[in-house]
Order: structure tokens, then C-alpha cells, then sequence
């Protein structure tokens, strides 16, 4: 093998080894369409189709061509020129693509070249694209939304609630091991508070089991900030069934995965557990709107709810476009 052919041969087998796919978890191409469509004014294609024609040919061309004089006509030339005759029908072929998945790569390119993408959750802004990457986990509460009904989950919560209790009467100041042993032997009686713990616990519960049981996805960026990305996944949207991810691979899912979307939620506290700027704005906003007996009502509950059902304190909230991670040779 010459030199130029192994050189050759090297760039090709180089560009084998760079040779990657995505491995596509979630895309949302409807959104995608949405910002598609603003690109081009008649709006994102849904089939595209595609024709080839061939028909054959029978017999040689030929030309040829004489110069200068013909008698009875002068100084001229004559050209003769004859193509191959054809025969039978034309055979055709028609082909229609899906352009569903070049849509998300045809918007990942364009974000790419006009340097549309924030990659430091620190510096990104509210309403701006944002790539993050790192370990994913996977949370389907759609799996849970008929357990909290179950007499099982409630005395669960009920025993957890009694723990915590007799865990800090342990700790209570004024009373020696001999009258915390004579307390616990001592015959129970109708305590009035642990019926309206009961009753607060039935209630918190049937509440949660009314609550929407989303899927959730939260991811660890890589950026070097310590920051935590949530967001909720719509699963129609869902290349891989949410349910099967948990049964494989439980809350983490293995590979380092990229998720870009949109930015829509700064954390409402600091790591230490302080107050942000962006949760103070955001109590601002929600006093402000809140009015009314309705209003003041959600006001107490969803400092309570959403930690349980949605976005931690400490959490950025995406809206996710696509999740993929690269697979290569």
C-alpha cells in the first residue's frame, strides 16, 4: 500500500472512530415545530415526498457535422445530430419521509450556528435556550398516584409521625430514664392532638392523591456550579416509555445525558437555604395575584405541595425541548 493510500486510509478510519448518533429519551416536536415555523413562511413540513423516473433507451446517437461548400447551397455547415430512441412505459418510484426527527437536528443546528445556546446555568437568563448536561434521573409519580388511598400508606405516615414524636419526647428536658419508662408503660388515653394529627394526615394525603402525578426528570449540571435542573415531561413526548426507565434503572439512569430547552425558573433559595432575589420577585408576584379567599388558600398550601409534587426550592425549571445523550463508534 502506497503512502498516499494509507494516509487515506487513516483519515477514513479517523473519521469512523468520530462517527456518533443521538440517542434521542425525549422530543418535543410540537414545540419544535412552533419555533420551526417562525423560520419559514409557509411553516414546518409534515411529509416530504420524493420521485425518480427512468426509461429506457434503443439504438445508437450519432452526430456528425460538414464544413464549407455544398453545391446548391453556398459556404455553410450542416450539423446532423440523433439521440437513442426510447421504449416502453417510464418506471417511477415515489418515497415519502417523516420529517419529524430532522426537525429537532434542523433546530439544533440552527441554535448552533447563530450561537443561540446559554451552556452556564449561572449566567443564563429567564426565556433563554439552554443546554445542560450530566447524570438524569427519572421520577414517574404516575406510578404512585393510587398508593396514598391505601390504608398501608397511612399508617406508614401515621407510625413515621408517632417515631418523631416519641423520638423528641426522648429528648425532653426534666425527665429521667426511670419517668420516661414509667411514662411509656403507662395506659394510653384519647389524646385530642393525635386525633387532629390523624386528621390533618387523611386529609394532606387525599389532597396529594388529587394532586397530578407528572413525570419528572431532574439533572446534576456539569457546568461546575452544583446546580440542579427540574423539569416535567409530557409522555406523549416520550421516545422510551418512563415507566420501563424505572423499572431498568430505578431513579438514575445510566449514560451522561444532554437536555436543551428553555430556562423559565431561577432557584427561590440559595444552598444555605436562604431566600433568593428570584424567590423573593416571585412571593412578590404571587401575593400580588393571589387575592381573593381562593387565592390566599393556594398562597398557604403551595410552599407545602410543590416541594413534594414539583420543582425543589433549590431547583432551576427547564422546559425541555430534547433529551439525548451520543452514542458513538
Amino acid at each position: 500500500m502506497s503512502q498516499s493510500e494509507s494516509a487515506a486510509s487513516g483519515e477514513a478510519s479517523a473519521e469512523q472512530r468520530d462517527v456518533s448518533v443521538l440517542d434521542i429519551l425525549y422530543c418535543d416536536n410540537r414545540r419544535i415545530g412552533a419555533f420551526l415555523s417562525q423560520f419559514d413562511e409557509l411553516g414546518v413540513p409534515t411529509r416530504v415526498s420524493v420521485s425518480e423516473s427512468v426509461q429506457k433507451a434503443r439504438g445508437r446517437a450519432f452526430k456528425f457535422a460538414v464544413g464549407g461548400g455544398i453545391p446548391g447551397v453556398g459556404n455553410a455547415n450542416l450539423n446532423v445530430e440523433r439521440g437513442p430512441a426510447t421504449m416502453g412505459a417510464a418506471e417511477s418510484e415515489s418515497r415519502e419521509y417523516d420529517p419529524l426527527w430532522a426537525n429537532a437536528l434542523a433546530l439544533l443546528d440552527y441554535l448552533e450556528t447563530n450561537e443561540l445556546i446559554a451552556r452556564n446555568l449561572q449566567h443564563a437568563r429567564i426565556g433563554q435556550f439552554i443546554q445542560v448536561g450530566g447524570p438524569l434521573a427519572v421520577m414517574d409519580l404516575t406510578l404512585f398516584k393510587g398508593i396514598w388511598s391505601m390504608p398501608a400508606m397511612r399508617a406508614a405516615v401515621m407510625a413515621g409521625q408517632q417515631m418523631a414524636e416519641a423520638q423528641q419526647g426522648s429528648h425532653a428536658p426534666g425527665l429521667n430514664r426511670q419517668q420516661r419508662r414509667a411514662d411509656q408503660r403507662r395506659p394510653s388515653v384519647a389524646d385530642p392532638a393525635k386525633d387532629q394529627a390523624a386528621t390533618l394526615i387523611d386529609g394532606v394525603l387525599s389532597l396529594v392523591g388529587m394532586l397530578p402525578h407528572a413525570i419528572q426528570v431532574r439533572m446534576a449540571a456539569d457546568d461546575g456550579s452544583g446546580a440542579v435542573v427540574w423539569a416535567s415531561l409530557q409522555d406523549s413526548n416520550m421516545v422510551v416509555s418512563a415507566a420501563d426507565l424505572v423499572l431498568k434503572h430505578g431513579v438514575a439512569v445510566a449514560g451522561e445525558w444532554r437536555m436543551v430547552g428553555i430556562l423559565d425558573a431561577l432557584p427561590d433559595e440559595d444552598p444555605s437555604g436562604q431566600m433568593t432575589q428570584s424567590g423573593v420577585d416571585g412571593l412578590v408576584r404571587s401575593m400580588t395575584v393571589g387575592d381573593g379567599a381562593f387565592g390566599q388558600m393556594m398562597l398557604q398550601m403551595m410552599p407545602h405541595l410543590r416541594p413534594m409534587m414539583g420543582r425543589p426550592f433549590q431547583a432551576h425549571g427547564m422546559t425541555p425541548l430534547i433529551i439525548y445523550r451520543l452514542i458513538s463508534t
